[in-house]
């Protein structure tokens, strides 16, 4: 079986664990116990000696919670932090522990009051160490309809990806995680990015963003994107891999002013080939621009442009 076959089933397979119902989502015990505050001791001895909730375990045996659950759990950390013994209160139900306390307490409240960026991105991490697909796609979700797409790329997506990448460097997380994510990412932001064209009155330049052959790393240029977008550019989203003589055809179909080759670490190897693609991009139009994004091989020498970081790219289109 192919390598490219084997992915296409590994997409096909996450992809089936993303249809899953939002009723459907659950949280780990690290992860309630950060949003409570409380210990996992704590939890453990309150299910088992008072059973206040009953949470379901996966098949390697960790717990997990509902949103109702962690909601009740709310409740009686809330009233016990005011004096009341967890023996009196832990049979309450949710009328009874609402009255007692005298407020009602929202889950999804709580939970964006105790989330800055790190606390986010920590338990995006988490649940990704756990396969918890569906709580990624629900934060995704979440963070694109109540984050400004700049802020949402430089603090949460971007330290996202970079923390993800140390976690496959130290080999604590794999590679077939590093992809589940790119696939969750992809499928929230394709829609907008990858379009036919994005065109903007304002917009004095056309961009294709793509990255060179043998280069599969795409998130550098679809953040690109996302900053190009909330900037009013043009642009034109090839996705990744794309071959030197096929990107010289796009350029001249699409007339575009700039091209944006995004790069990844993991190419740092392929001088020679890199190189050898730009020198086939020599046959480009006078005129155009050629951006590279990310660590090069090689260096960059002019008239081409070279921008180590998107904090530098976002200056250069904002001017």
């Amino acid at each position: 079986m192919s390598k490219r076959w084997r992915y296409s089933i590994s997409k096909y397979k996450l992809r089936q664990k993303l249809d899953m119902k939002k009723s459907e989502i659950i949280y780990s015990l690290s992860f309630v116990c950060r949003l409570l505050n409380v210990s996992p001791h704590l939890l453990r001895a309150w299910e088992k000696r008072y059973q206040c909730v009953t949470p379901q375990r996966k098949a390697n045996g960790r717990r997990t919670y509902s949103e109702q659950e962690i909601t009740r759990l709310s409740y009686l950390v809330a009233l016990t932090q005011q004096g009341h013994s967890i023996s009196d209160i832990a049979r309450l139900n949710f009328p009874e522990l609402k009255k007692l306390h005298g407020k009602e307490i929202n889950f999804q409240a709580k939970k964006s009051q105790n989330e800055t960026p790190k606390a986010t991105i920590s338990n995006l991490l988490l649940a990704l160490e756990h396969y918890n697909l569906e709580i990624i796609d629900h934060e995704l979700k979440s963070l694109k309809k109540t984050i400004p797409s700049t802020e949402l790329v430089f603090d949460y997506l971007l330290p996202l990806i970079q923390k993800l990448g140390e976690k496959v460097y130290k080999n604590d997380l794999g590679i077939d995680q590093e992809h589940a994510l790119t696939i969750l990412i992809r499928s929230h932001f394709y829609s907008e990015i990858s379009q036919t064209s994005h065109k903007s009155e304002r917009a004095q330049k056309r961009f294709i963003l793509t990255t060179p052959e043998g280069e599969f790393h795409e998130f550098g240029i679809l953040l690109a994107a996302i900053l190009l977008k909330a900037q009013g550019h043009e642009f034109h989203y090839l996705g990744p891999n794309l071959p030197a003589k096929a990107l010289l055809y796009a350029q001249e179909g699409l007339k575009s002013h700039t091209i944006i080759l995004g790069l990844s670490l993991n190419y740092l190897k392929e001088g020679d080939k890199f190189a050898q693609y730009l020198k086939e991009l020599s046959k480009l139009p006078p005129h155009v621009e050629l951006l590279i994004g990310g660590h090069s091989p090689i260096k960059i020498l002019p008239p081409y442009i070279h921008h180590k970081n998107l904090k530098d790219f976002y200056r250069w289109i904002k001017k």
